[in-house]
């Protein structure tokens, strides 16, 4: 088993660590410097973000937390992921001004805020720097939802009918007559799907909604296999319906945030969340995946004879006993 540079073993699978880039209000990134080579050395790994290896059977976001409290003394922390595929995760997170840094190992000599653009100069090799530059360009604007009121019915025909959208969403519902039809039982509370509104900074961009794996037959015929039986998964549908903030991180962090704040404060018990973007909607499936989705298997649904891509969550890799 191969280990650390202080004997600690690292976990087989991927992803084997972790890289948390904070970032302050003022815009300021936090480095650490390696004191490996000395105090002026200035070449590769010399300056990284706060980063390390996640240990055989820790859940990915506990790894990158113990990790960030270990190197840099922060606590209480809001991670966000920017990539949890390959074989090194990627999060962000954003500190107050006054932020706490402590240095609490003989690993690095000291740390610095620094803007941006030094940060990219300072960080080597490259592709970590460009690490921090996936980062940082990932919008940082609050996240929250709120359950879908009538009111909300005209935004959602907008939104399941914008030009980056329909060809994703097949049944959309073209006027308010139709959007009632569909989404007034799920207001009522008449069924078992329910609908969130997804605002970023108080503005309105899109909806998600889930439901109970075991209330939609077909789907749990599908996804079961790859859900220990399903009796504890939710599947979750979405749609940014802002076009203005497709490509931005946006997804992902829409896709974290729901998971952890609705669905496990829904339904506690939930094991494993289900989605299913179509096989060509490859933003979707890479906003999952991101998110900590892995794709366990694509499939035809009927009667249309589409094919899509079963996308999982496995709370329990993830985020471990973290809601």
């Amino acid at each position: 088993m191969d280990t650390t540079w202080d004997g600690l073993p690292i976990a087989p699978d991927w992803p084997r660590g972790a890289t948390v880039v904070v970032r302050r209000a003022d815009g300021a990134v936090l480095l650490l410097h390696r004191a490996h080579h000395g105090a002026d050395y200035a070449g590769p790994w010399g300056w990284t973000a706060p980063s390390g290896s996640r240990q055989p059977g820790e859940a990915i976001l506990p790894g990158a937390i113990r990790e960030l409290a270990e190197e840099a003394g922060l606590h209480g922390i809001n991670l966000e992921p920017v990539d949890l595929t390959g074989s090194w995760a990627l999060f962000v997170a954003s500190a107050p001004l006054d932020a706490p840094v402590a240095l609490g190992d003989v690993e690095h000599d000291r740390f610095e805020w620094v803007r941006p653009g030094d940060a990219y100069d300072r960080v080597k090799p490259r592709f970590t720097a460009d690490g921090l530059r996936r980062a940082l360009a990932v919008l940082s604007s609050r996240i929250s939802f709120a359950a879908l009121e009538r009111a909300d019915l005209a935004d959602v025909v907008t939104w399941q009918n914008a030009s980056h959208v329909r060809p994703w969403w097949p049944d959309a519902v073209e006027g308010l007559a139709a959007a009632e039809a569909k989404y007034g039982p799920r207001i009522d509370g008449a069924s078992p799907t329910t609908v969130d509104v997804i605002s970023l900074a108080d503005r309105s961009i899109g909806f998600i909604e889930c439901t109970p794996l075991a209330a939609d037959e077909e789907y749990h015929d599908v996804a079961q296999w790859a859900t220990d039986g399903g009796a504890d998964a939710v599947s979750i549908d979405y749609a940014i319906g802002d076009a203005s903030v497709v490509g931005h991180g946006v997804g992902t962090r829409v896709i974290w945030h729901y998971i952890r704040e609705v669905v496990l404060a829904r339904y506690p018990g939930t094991r494993y969340l289900v989605a299913d973007p179509s096989v060509a909607n490859v933003a979707s499936i890479r906003a999952c995946e991101k998110a900590g989705f892995r794709r366990a298997h694509d499939f035809e649904s009927e009667p249309d004879g589409g094919r899509f891509a079963l996308c999982v969550f496995d709370r329990a890799r993830v985020l471990g006993d973290l809601a």
